[in-house]
C-alpha cells in the first residue's frame, strides 16, 4: 500500500514508510547566463496519486540563489496545465515550497507529469552545473503536509 493511499487515521512504524519515486526530473533556466534572475521550469513524473490541496517542495541546487527566506512567490505557473499552483514560499535550506499542486478535492492521478515555472531564481555564480535538486511531493491531511514522492537528480543544468 503506498502513503499517498492511507486512511486518515491509520497508525504505522515511520519505519515502515517509504516515499515513491520521482521521475524523469528536469530543471530549465529561461535564460543560462550566470549569475541572471530568471524563470525555471521544473518537470517531474509522480509514481503515486496526490490529492487534497497537495504541495510540492524543491531542494534547490546549492548554485542556485532564490529571494530571502520567508519571501512568496507570486509568479508560479504551469504552461500545460498541469496543476493549479500560483504561489509559493521560500523556506530555510535553499528550499522552495509550491502551494495548491491539487485543487481541494482534486486527485492526480499516479504517473502524472508536472510543469512548474517559478520566476525570480537566481543562477549560480560560474559555467558549472548548479548542482544536484530533490523534488517531494505531499499531500495535506488536515493542517500538516506528508511525504508522498520523493527523488533527487545528481545533476540540473550548466549555466
Amino acid at each position: 500500500m503506498l502513503i499517498a493511499e492511507l486512511a486518515e487515521g491509520v497508525v504505522l512504524k515511520s519505519t515502515n514508510l517509504q516515499p515513491g519515486e520521482i521521475t524523469k526530473m528536469s530543471m530549465v533556466p529561461d535564460n543560462y547566463i550566470v549569475q541572471k534572475v530568471t524563470t525555471h521550469t521544473f518537470q517531474f513524473t509522480t509514481s503515486s496519486r496526490v490529492k487534497g490541496d497537495a504541495a510540492v517542495t524543491i531542494r534547490l541546487p546549492a548554485g542556485i540563489i532564490p529571494p530571502l527566506e520567508g519571501t512568496v512567490l507570486t509568479d508560479v505557473s504551469s504552461p500545460d496545465g498541469s496543476t493549479s499552483a500560483t504561489r509559493a514560499v521560500v523556506l530555510a535550506g535553499n528550499q522552495i515550497q509550491v502551494f495548491g499542486l491539487t485543487k481541494p478535492g482534486q486527485i492526480l492521478r499516479a504517473d502524472s507529469t508536472i510543469t512548474l515555472r517559478i520566476k525570480g531564481l537566481k543562477n549560480q555564480f560560474s559555467a558549472k552545473d548548479a548542482g544536484d535538486f530533490t523534488i517531494t511531493t505531499q499531500n495535506k491531511i488536515g493542517d500538516q503536509y506528508y511525504t508522498v514522492d520523493e527523488s533527487t537528480s545528481p545533476t540540473s543544468f550548466v549555466a
